[in-house]
């Protein structure tokens, strides 16, 4: 019965510029990446030889020179094993910031961002310089290939 009052209201306002553009708003500044070796290894899985130590790795911001963290290990979404394998996540509306995975690689990722009055999300993603994501041709995670290191 809910469902159908609902549904009749969203027919009787469902016309209405106004309340349209409240049911339109979209608001996401969310990324999702997995990051394996060259030979598919899941460089987040601390069973893996070689993998990142999930202590060191922090996405930050240069803001004056200085480092501004975003997010750290200290969050309990950083890093999840939802699907089965590891996956970072990481929220910024800015167009670039650093993903620190070790004490000797920090990687630089570049956003482009679309906003309107009702909508800011982000569009495509480049790590390093590469396109990795775009909103209409990739879901997530964004696969992030790293060489494999010691």
């Amino acid at each position: 019965m809910k469902y159908f009052i609902l549904l009749i209201a969203l027919a009787m306002f469902g016309c209405d510029k106004e309340n349209t553009k409240q049911l339109d708003a979209n608001f996401s500044t969310y990324f999702e990446f997995s990051i394996q070796d060259s030979e598919g290894r899941d460089l987040l899985d601390p069973n893996i030889e070689g993998s990142f130590d999930h202590g060191q790795i922090k996405f930050y911001n240069i803001i004056e020179g200085n480092e501004k963290l975003l997010d750290d290990n200290t969050n309990p979404n950083f890093i999840t094993n939802e699907r089965g394998y590891y996956t970072l996540h990481c929220n910024t509306n800015k167009d670039t910031c650093y993903i620190r995975l070790s004490k000797t690689i920090i990687d630089t990722i570049t956003t482009k961002w679309e906003s309107g009055s009702n909508y800011f999300y982000n569009t495509m993603m480049w790590y390093n310089g590469k396109l990795l994501w775009e909103k209409s041709k990739n879901e997530f995670p964004i696969v992030i290939k790293i060489l494999k290191f010691q």
